[in-house]
């Protein structure tokens, strides 16, 4: 068929003309399943049960139409005028929901609000708000119901409402199981086991009466009672082992003593311990029963949740394993925003965290075991490996410690504007009415070392200690006093037996001092650093008006050397003081410090060899310099007064000489002697043989010590003049021989004196210190600070020789070693 073009122009037009509304008229909304769940997903948190901003719900169509502070939320039917579309807009001045507290609406679901308002905004009439959360039938107090009246009279009250709904319903119970399958159901349910045949067999011909009572009673004493129903609660509790690196044998989540706690938890079903009782000890056992070891351990569940990396880790699982564990909260919501839908809010989270703030864990001895010794704290790049020992608990370490307010979960986003918040429970658990107060623990719970079995243990560790060392002492100390005896014998006649060296016996002028044998020197090479040597004198029992002091010098490179006399020398304190640099002979100016050249001398001949001479005269505060070129008969100096500036080693320590090299010398030092008015040798230094041996130096023999003014490779060392004889080469084999043997045998009698020694003083101070803490802590007495005043005097006694052991011991070894082949 055709039709005409003006026909079908004239249809088209009709068409173009015709409404088309009907087309796009949206369908009714329901606000039951399509506006109150979107709602709820996005609005309910701060204007809900739980929370009103504004003042405004939006929990129910009654309170949507009632509004906020600023008025109704919805005007029906006009959607532009409604607050509740407005701020769901873009280009509204503030958008709902706020930015970071939840997803923003899509362009349909805010079209979804938009035509249900237009529509009229209607919502059923039985439309109710949400229920307080409180209210829920978790939170509310258990009560026992009344038993329900069956027919046939149950044997247990449970059974009573198992037949009661069974009746309800029409259902009839099975038939009772025979008595076999009634034991093998209680065996499993009680200890995890099925029973043996043999205690099948008891059971069945047991004909008396209450023999099911009696295995019911026999399983409950079983200990394999506490170990099958523990493992549901160490479930809950989240028991673990130790866990972390442990090809690296490094902790880090719980801890290798958290057995203990396991065991407690055994120990405590199959004592009977009330569950209120086992939450208490978790919680707080370091406060309600601080000396209890037993029970100490059950902090276990908090020492479980320990994250060695990141303390702030540890709160947190805290926090969020004890809501879960006995509240059934899942309160680590809370951490970053009120809770969605049960009564906590993020401040309640803080607050509750602060219980924790404080807590760090801590080691504690066990009886019979060693001292696990002090809880490592955590190093960056330091393993902890795990502790055998002891037992792992918490405590208080930081007294005062709150939680901090921070945002996003992130611990550094602290808000800086709020303050730390004391601790409280949740408050619609009617933890905002609990009063709490700190409480005063017993001595012992924070010094643990008062504890009897430690005293007790630590004092019999010590006793058999002194007495081994005593036992040992005795056993040997005969013996090595006859060993003694006989290498000194032996030694006096090695000595006696010197070989004669007749171009070393009492060589030169009178004004040489004397020789014995005049073999050996000290000689110090400074080219590369200094080298500074000291001499303590000791033993002066007095100080005369008139003392001599002589010494021989070389001098075979010439910088700076010097003598000293001084009356501090660990502080390098300068008395009296004489040096020979570069052709210049300096001392100090009588009655001060103040350097000054008193003479001079050829430095370009090459070596150069003094005899020195110094008269001490103590009641004038100088010393008169004499010095001598050996080879020459006509001094340098004579009598030329130098300052002593009040030098006097007279009954005083640290007092002595120092023989100092700079930078750039090599020199010789001999025959250094003091003399006293009539002639008696107070001291003598002549670096012979045996007391100084060739090659050795001189830091660790008699008095000599190296000084902390001594730099780079400079050093010193005991010398040969000339070589030795063949016979005398011999001659001191032998005399090192038998010094080695004496001093052995001596080294040793010390060596066991001081261990004896060492050990009673140790007893002694802890002995000491025991009773001095006791009396200031546990007995309160008044005569707690002399008391402590002596404990410190045995402590400082006991580590002193203790020292003096330790050294002996360590130069017994060195001199075993030299005498090894």
């Amino acid at each position: 068929m055709r039709y005409s073009a003006t026909v079908i122009s004239l249809v088209l037009l009709a068409i173009s003309q015709s409404p088309l509304y009907a087309q796009s008229t949206p369908t009714e909304i329901d606000y039951q399943s399509q506006i109150k769940p979107l709602l709820k997903s996005h609005c309910f948190a701060c204007h809900g049960t739980l929370n009103q901003e504004s003042a405004l719900r939006l929990d129910a169509g009654k309170l949507i139409l009632k509004g906020g502070e600023i008025g109704p939320a919805v005007v029906a039917g006009k959607p532009e005028e409604s607050l509740l579309y407005q701020v769901l807009t873009p280009d509204a001045d503030f958008q709902m929901p706020p930015e970071g507290q939840g997803r923003r609406l899509k362009s349909d679901e805010i079209q979804l609000i938009k035509n249900w308002i237009a529509q009229g905004a209607t919502f059923p009439a039985n439309d109710q708000p949400e229920a307080d959360p409180a209210e829920h039938w978790a939170f509310q107090p258990v009560i026992r119901p009344a038993v329900p009246e069956v027919k046939s009279r149950p044997a247990n009250p449970i059974d009573a409402f198992i037949n009661a709904r069974l009746q309800e319903n029409k259902v009839r119970p099975q038939s009772q199981a025979d008595q076999a399958t009634l034991l093998r159901r209680v065996y499993l349910d009680l200890i995890g086991l099925p029973p043996t045949p043999a205690e099948l067999d008891a059971y069945l011909s047991d004909t008396r009466p209450a023999a099911w009572n009696r295995v019911i009673e026999d399983l409950l004493a079983r200990p394999q009672y506490g170990e099958r129903w523990g493992r549901h609660w160490m479930d809950v509790w989240r028991y673990s082992d130790w866990y972390g690196r442990r090809g690296a044998k490094d902790m880090t989540n719980s801890y290798s003593l958290i057995w203990r706690w396991r065991d407690w938890i055994i120990r405590s079903i199959n004592e009977n311990k009330g569950y209120d009782r086992m939450i208490l000890e978790m919680l707080a056992a370091d406060e309600i029963a601080p000396n209890d070891r037993e029970n100490l351990v059950a902090t276990g569940f908090i020492v479980r949740n320990f994250y060695r990396w990141n303390y702030h880790t540890w709160l947190k699982d805290n926090v969020e394993h004890t809501g879960k564990a006995f509240l059934g909260l899942t309160m680590n919501c809370c951490e970053c925003h009120d809770h969605k839908y049960d009564p906590i809010t993020q401040k309640e989270y803080f607050a509750f965290r602060s219980f924790f703030e404080p807590v760090d864990l801590r080691h504690d001895r066990v009886p019979g075991e060693a001292d696990p010794g002090i809880f490592p704290d955590y190093k960056l790049s330091v393993r902890n490996g795990p502790v055998r020992t002891g037992m792992v608990r918490i405590y208080d370490r930081h007294l005062d410690a709150k939680a901090k307010f921070y945002t996003g979960g992130l611990e550094q986003n602290v808000v800086k504007d709020k303050p730390p918040i004391e601790a409280s429970a949740i408050a619609f658990l009617g933890g905002d009415k609990l009063d709490f107060k700190p409480v005063e623990l017993p001595p012992r719970a924070w010094y643990p070392g008062l504890k009897p079995f430690v005293i007790q243990e630590e004092t019999q560790k010590r006793e058999a200690a002194y007495q081994a060392a005593l036992k040992n002492r005795k056993q040997q100390k005969s013996q090595l006093e006859q060993e003694l005896k006989q290498h000194e014998s032996a030694l006096a006649d090695v000595l006696a037996a010197r070989p004669v060296n007749r171009e070393t016996v009492e060589s030169a002028t009178a004004r040489q001092p004397s020789s014995r044998s005049n073999q050996q020197t000290l000689l110090l090479n400074a080219e590369q650093g200094r080298r500074a040597l000291s001499y303590e004198i000791t033993d002066w029992k007095a100080f005369d008006s008139e003392i001599q002091i002589q010494l021989q010098l070389k001098i075979l490179k010439d910088a700076h050397v010097n003598f000293q006399l001084s009356n501090d020398l660990t502080g390098g304190r300068t008395n009296l003081y004489f040096a020979f640099e570069a052709g210049k002979i300096i001392a100090y100016v009588p009655g001060t410090t103040n350097a000054t050249t008193v003479g001079t001398y050829q430095h370009e001949s090459g070596q150069l060899e003094f005899n020195i001479t110094l008269q001490l005269k103590p009641d004038q505060d100088i010393a008169l310099l004499t010095i001598y070129e050996t080879d020459s008969t006509s001094p340098i100096l004579t009598q030329t007064p130098i300052a002593l500036n009040g030098w006097n080693p007279a009954l005083q320590a640290n007092r002595g000489l120092f023989l100092d090299a700079h930078q750039g010398t090599i020199a010789e030092f001999d025959q250094i002697s003091f003399k006293n008015q009539s002639g008696q040798e107070l001291l003598h230094c002549d670096f012979e043989f045996p007391v100084y041996q060739s090659g050795e130096d001189l830091p660790g023999i008699a008095h000599w010590q190296l000084t902390r003014f001594s730099t780079g490779t400079a050093s010193s060392q005991v010398i040969l003049k000339s070589p030795l004889t063949e016979a005398e080469q011999k001659w001191q084999q032998q005399v090192k021989a038998g010094q080695q043997q004496r001093n052995l045998a001596q080294a040793k009698l010390e060596d066991l004196q001081l261990k004896q020694q060492a050990a009673q003083a140790e007893l002694t101070a802890y002995t000491s210190r025991v009773r001095a803490a006791t009396a200031r802590y546990i007995e309160k007495s008044g005569n707690a600070e002399s008391l402590e005043q002596a404990a410190c005097q045995a402590e400082w006694q006991a580590t002193l020789i203790q020292a003096q052991s330790n050294h002996k011991s360590v130069k017994l070894a060195l001199l075993q070693a030299k005498m090894l082949p």
